[in-house]
């Protein structure tokens, strides 16, 4: 939407090719990244709770929150800015600093629709977590506005859509 907005024409295929194009590496290194830590936090978290210790278990398991928000955040960012893998979690660790309770909320918002979702399997799965997407997209829309006007280049050429073809 925000490409209707700025430039008043929509190319959904254009626009989608494009997108993958310039996204593609680094999406698909991010997330290797935090596939491969969550994996290892999870891991980790499930032996130590195995052998008793559950204070190191525990320790894990806010490990594994933290990835998580750090997942939901860069997700948001790659899908509105081009951004690397470096500066996605750069800008993560200031984005929970400054937004700790709104991030948290979409934490807890993922959480509860998960619950939901066990509680009543359906085919509305993809309807359930579409709507966790256009949410969290939509309170996160006022931290990347601030973020861009904090951090934005001079052309703004980092900002998707914006480049000229």
């Amino acid at each position: 939407m925000g490409i209707l907005v700025r430039q008043k024409s929509l190319a959904p295929v254009k626009d989608f090719f494009r997108g993958y194009k310039d996204n593609l590496k680094v999406s698909l290194v991010f997330w290797m990244i935090q596939l491969t830590l969550s994996m290892i936090v999870l891991i980790d978290a499930f032996y130590f709770y195995t052998r008793g210790s559950v204070l190191v278990a525990a320790i894990f398991a806010v490990a594994f929150i933290l990835l998580t928000i750090f997942s939901i955040i860069g997700f948001t960012m790659l899908a509105v800015l081009e951004i690397t893998v470096a500066n996605i979690y750069r800008s993560a660790v200031v984005i929970i600093w400054r937004y700790f309770k709104k991030q948290l909320g979409n934490l807890l918002t993922i959480i509860a629709f998960v619950v939901i979702f066990y509680a009543f399997p359906s085919e509305m799965f993809l309807f359930f977590f579409s709507i966790i997407a256009f949410y969290i997209m939509r309170s996160n829309q006022k931290i990347f506005t601030d973020l861009k006007s904090q951090f934005s280049q001079t052309n703004d050429s980092y900002e998707r859509g914006t480049q000229n073809d």
